[in-house]
């Protein structure tokens, strides 16, 4: 019979497993693993955790090792198998297998933004999700996991906190101008396709377009209410689901990786310490 902690811990371990497969998938059929190409330029920033990867001289061998790059990949491919395994298994190794993914997912991915113009945004659950496992113990997993949980509402929060602050909500224009900006090269190229006169409709359509932004604006703000309760969890988890396809709908934007944050949502109530489901 699984224990009070595995009934916790396994299914949120499956979600971020098959979403990672998921995101693996996707990226290797549109030829995004860094294997899959040839860099010639690091783009450099201000960014501390970068300039200590380069440090390594890891972006040099980058460029100039196809072998390296295939060793990157695979590593970063069976890291999120083996912690999972061990999250199923019990293993004792679990907590260093779970710190080991996090830094080498990290320290891949801060790679592959800096050989392509990626986000590193884009990859930041596969980085800080696998922290939820650095603890075997329940109350040490309850610790990480409503930490974790916080971490993300307020970092999707202030996102529409901004748009309301800096007036970006307010420009009936606004998004009709970011559809022209994200689709340029489509918009001014020659042909036409399904997609390209479904964007045109939204840019020509500003005030539609608009009530679209607003309605993603207002799923960033309803976070909020998680930071007062987790009564409405699962509706939040909903919302982030629907924010994320709206975002490749609408922008191109593939937000995968992403999906794996709705466990901390769909499994809020679940975990406890007590083993009775609490309510805020």
């Amino acid at each position: 019979m699984l224990s009070k902690n595995d009934k916790q811990i396994r299914p949120i371990a499956f979600i971020y497993l098959i979403v990672f497969v998921v995101s693996t998938v996707w990226d290797l059929g549109h030829g995004m693993l860094l294997s899959q190409w040839q860099p010639v330029l690091l783009h450099n920033r201000l960014d501390f955790t970068l300039q200590f990867i380069l440090l390594t001289g890891a972006g040099k061998e980058v460029i100039q090792s196809q072998s390296f790059r295939i060793i990157l990949d695979v590593i970063n491919i069976l890291l999120p198998f083996a912690l999972t395994f061990s999250v199923i298994r019990r293993r004792r190794i679990q907590p260093a297998l779970a710190m080991l993914t996090s830094f080498f997912a990290l320290f891949y991915f801060m790679l592959i933004c800096a050989t392509a113009h990626y986000s590193m945004e884009t990859y930041i659950a596969f980085v800080l999700l696998p922290l939820l496992f650095l603890y075997r113990k329940t109350v040490h997993f309850f610790l990480v996991f409503n930490c974790l949980r916080i971490i993300f509402i307020l970092f999707f929060f202030s996102s529409g906190l901004y748009k309301v602050l800096f007036g970006a909500l307010f420009n009936t224009e606004q998004f009709s101008a970011i559809l022209i900006q994200q689709h340029s090269s489509m918009l001014t190229g020659i042909g036409t396709s399904a997609y390209k006169s479904f964007i045109e409709f939204w840019v020509h359509n500003p005030m539609a377009s608009w009530f679209i932004y607003v309605g993603a604006t207002f799923i960033e703000l309803s976070f909020l209410v998680g930071l007062i309760t987790k009564k409405f969890d699962r509706f939040l988890g909903i919302f982030l689901c629907c924010f994320l396809l709206f975002d490749y709908v609408f922008m191109g934007i593939t937000y995968i990786p992403w999906f794996a944050f709705t466990a901390l949502f769909f499994y809020s109530k679940s975990v406890n310490l007590s083993g009775q489901k609490i309510c805020y």
